[in-house]
């Protein structure tokens, strides 16, 4: 069982691929997580360092060792499927989720910890909510590619993908 997730920051990817991998018990992976690992550095220091452009080439990097793990749930950055024709690898290796959260809930969330977060850095509240919108625009149309979407009208994300999967 490969299953993967993908949407905007702070959609609960992370959060909810813990839950997946006890409920399934399945390796867990977090791109973020793993690059930070693998690189001795936070994501804002390779950000600062190398831009983003490196960023991006890294997680592709990263993206291609994970998948050939023989199941697992990703969670992936939420620029990742984005790049590098990320989101047809992920198509082809396992079962994407587009997590599609309300945006109004990951600015609330964002707006916590957007000094953690290099594309938020130094954005006040106004700015950072016009930010998202545009990212939204930028990159839904690369979500909107995910096998499966889910949002928070399906109830339980756990109960949606055993229905997807056809789990019992």
């Amino acid at each position: 069982m490969k299953i993967i997730l993908i949407g905007m920051p702070a959609c609960g990817k992370t959060k909810k691929s813990k839950i997946i991998s006890n409920e399934f018990n399945i390796p867990l992976f977090d791109s973020d997580k793993y690059i930070e690992d693998k690189y001795k550095m936070s994501i804002q220091k390779i950000f600062t360092l190398f831009g983003e452009k490196e960023f991006r080439k890294i997680e592709h990097k990263i993206l291609k060792e994970i998948l050939k793990e023989k199941k697992y749930v990703l969670a992936t950055g939420g620029g990742l499927p984005c790049f590098y024709n990320n989101i047809d690898l992920i198509n082809s290796a396992g079962n994407t989720f587009f997590l599609n959260i309300n945006l109004y809930i990951i600015f609330k969330r964002i707006k916590k910890f957007k000094t953690k977060k290099p594309l938020f850095k130094g954005l006040n509240n106004d700015e950072l909510f016009n930010y998202l919108l545009k990212l939204f625009e930028i990159r839904k149309k690369y979500y909107t590619q995910a096998k499966y979407i889910y949002n928070e009208k399906n109830g339980n994300l756990i109960d949606f993908i055993k229905e997807k999967l056809t789990i019992v």
